[in-house]
């Protein structure tokens, strides 16, 4: 059976590169609003896993991964006026 901390990380992975990619230079598909609304979704469920993970007393370290990418997410959200500027 695969553990609830793999699965989390895994999200928490998709859900960072899904919440960065509308901020990109990248044309396509993957600058849409949709995208963004997908990897928020994807953060808020790694979390929901990894809290989960660690009331069950999982071993192993991935359950703690999306609770540290969420620095940068926190990070880019509050900071996001002055990185981006006042469009």
């Amino acid at each position: 059976m695969i553990k609830l901390g793999m699965i989390a990380a895994v999200l928490s992975i998709a859900g960072f590169v899904l919440t960065f990619a509308p901020f990109t230079s990248i044309a396509g598909w993957l600058q849409n609003y949709t995208v963004l609304a997908a990897g928020i979704l994807c953060v808020i469920a790694s979390l929901v896993l990894a809290i989960r993970s660690i009331i069950k007393k999982e071993t192993g370290l991935l359950k703690f991964l999306p609770f540290v990418l969420l620095l940068p997410i926190l990070y880019f959200a509050i900071n996001f006026v002055s990185i981006m500027g006042a469009v």
